[in-house]
Parts: structure tokens; sequence; C-alpha cells
């Protein structure tokens, strides 16, 4: 365990019987003064520390840091993990006062385990969140710029080569490309993918759990094109596999519940209510879908309504195939979202005819 030291001296006897068999105090001077001003603390808290550590002693633990210096007990480290790094066999974790675990110090993710705990997670869950935050550490820590430079062309390109995309022009591959936020140093000019790892490029997810919950909603729409024969069979209610319409709305509610599981970065949330209109144009040979999708969480549900609208149009497609090739998914969008740190509502646009 890695500590500041500041409660050793009531906790420690405690943590030894529940098996703390490793020490390391984090001390930055042995001065009080340089102590007060470093950590912003009264700096006759530094005596506090030194129990602590003559506490360790006492009870064993050995060694309390890495080199010993002749005559003295307890000994002194340093962490070189950039010049000789060891990230391939660390397995140090850092849990955070609110709950949340750090795999690694280099990294700005965090996993909250104080969520999985209130909803009455069991060992064995917790177990498997602390495990995969282990197994998902880097091999070595990054030294790449840390600016928006380092998210390239190729790294995007990459990734979005293994996702899939629909005709009309990306909406599952959307997850990626719609978070933009501004660069802390490169001015709204320069928006960065939050599903990017700036340093190394990988693809992540991005971490909500400082997010607060509030009620988010997003409305997404498509479009099929239909030939003549399709739209008359929809009309009629004439097509073998059964009611056009109905199965599309169906489909769609089933496809915004399951996005986290088609969106391979998509967070789960607690959907309060999705609802998928389809209605067809006879005229203009038209199935227009429109989905809404309303959550009370931490992220937006803009994925979830445009997952609706594509599985929708998708089964308008695979119901008409039989009697005609011609069907054409198109215009996927989304008109708006609510509820997150910036609304937003889509331009209104003159495409909706040919």
């Amino acid at each position: 365990m890695t500590t500041n030291g500041l409660t050793l001296t009531k906790l420690l006897v405690d943590l030894q019987r529940a098996g703390l068999n490793a020490l390391n105090v984090s001390l930055d001077t042995l001065q009080q003064n340089t102590y007060g001003n470093i950590t912003r603390r009264d700096g006759r808290l530094l005596k506090r520390v030194l129990a602590g550590i003559d506490l360790a002693l006492q009870l064993g633990f050995s060694p309390v840091k890495m080199y010993r210096v002749p005559g003295f007990a307890g000994s002194i480290g340093f962490i070189s993990s950039m010049t000789e790094d060891y990230c391939d066999s660390c397995n140090r974790l850092r849990l955070m006062a609110d709950g949340n675990l750090k795999a690694c110090l280099f990294q700005n993710n965090e996993i909250s385990l104080r969520d999985p705990l209130r909803k009455g997670a069991s060992d064995e869950e917790l177990l498997d969140i602390i495990s995969n935050a282990v197994n998902d550490k880097k091999r070595k820590h990054a030294v790449a710029d840390r600016s928006i430079s380092a998210v390239t062309a190729s790294h995007v390109g990459r990734f979005a080569r293994n996702v899939y995309t629909t005709s009309s022009g990306g909406c599952l591959a959307r997850n990626f490309c719609t978070a933009f936020v501004s660069d802390s140093g490169g001015g709204a000019d320069e928006p960065r993918l939050t599903h990017v790892d700036g340093r190394s490029g990988d693809a992540r997810m991005v971490d909500v759990s400082g997010k607060r919950e509030t009620r988010r909603t997003a409305t997404a729409v498509a479009r099929v094109r239909l030939d003549a024969t399709a739209t008359r069979l929809i009309a009629e209610d004439a097509c073998k596999k059964g009611d056009v319409l109905s199965v599309a709305r169906l489909a769609g509610i089933c496809g915004a519940k399951a996005t986290c599981q088609l969106i391979p970065l998509c967070h789960q949330i607690r959907l309060d209510s999705v609802t998928v209109d389809a209605r067809l144009d006879e005229r203009r040979g038209r199935v227009y879908i429109t989905a809404t999708a309303v959550s009370t969480d931490r992220t937006g549900v803009e994925m979830e309504c445009l997952t609706a609208c594509a599985v929708a149009a998708l089964t308008v497609y695979d119901m008409c195939k039989a009697v005609s090739r011609d069907t054409v998914i198109e215009h996927v969008k989304l008109l708006s979202k609510t509820g997150g740190k910036i609304d937003y509502r889509a331009k209104d646009d003159d495409d909706d005819d040919d």
C-alpha cells in the first residue's frame, strides 16, 4: 500500500491484521515548514507521519522504502517507471478517497468501485472489476506528446476499419466521432476524439464517473427508400413476414436497449423510455422512422436513439428484401439532444426529397 502516512498510527495495526504486508510511505521532505508548503497542510502533521513510519518498523514491515542508509532505520526509494519501465510486472493499484480505482498513476481514467458497492455488487463482481483493471494496464508508459497532435488520422482510421458502418454514412461508427471536446491547450479549433487515448492512440471507454446524473433526451431519424412494389405491400399489410411497421418499431426499441452490446465503447445506461415511430409515405415511397430515448444517467442517449433508428430501418429492409432489392437505408441522423454539458439541435435541411 502507498500512503501519505497521516493515519498510519490509527489504522496500521488493523490493516496488518487484514493482510497488509508491504508499505510505501510517500514523503517529500523531512523539514516541517517545507512539508507544510508541499502538502498545503499544517507542517506539524509531519510528526504524525514520522510516528506512523516508526510504528511500521515496530510491527515488522520491511522494507518501508528501497535504499537503506547505513546506521539508520528505514530506506529511501526512487520510482524510475519512465527510464526503466516495469509496467508489465506492476500490480499496484490506488484506491482514491472517492471510491475510484486507479490502475496506474500515469493514466487519467479511474474505475468506480463505489457505485458497484452501492448497488450491492458481490465480492466476485468486485474482483472481476479489479482484475480487469489490472489486465488493462499498459505494457509501458507512453512518452508521446500529450497535445492533440498525438491523435493522428492513422489512429482513427485503424479503429474505423474495425467498426461496422451502415450505408447511410456511419451511424454505428458515430460513437467514435460525435464526442468532440476542445483540447486544454489547443482551443476550440483543435478538437480531439474522446474515445481515443491521446498518448497511446488506443481506443478507450470514456470515464463518466465524475459526471452528475441528469435527465437526458435525444431524438434521431432515419429514412428507408422503397420501390413501388414494397410500398404497395406495406400499405396493404400484405408482406409475407407480417406487419412491417409494427415489427420495425419493436426492433428499434430492442436495438436501443442493446446498444452497449453492439457499440464497443458505449456505456450501459438506464433507459427511462424509448419510443420508435415508423410511418409510410405512399406518395413518396418512403418509410420515415423517428426514435426518442430518455434516461436519467451520467451520459447521453444519442447512440441509443441512433441505434434504434438504424435497427428499425434494417428491419424494414429485411422484411421487404424478398420482393425488392432496391430498398435503400439513408439519412440516419441525430436531430437533438438535451441534458448534457451542451444541448444540440440539427440544422434544418432540404434533402427530404430526391
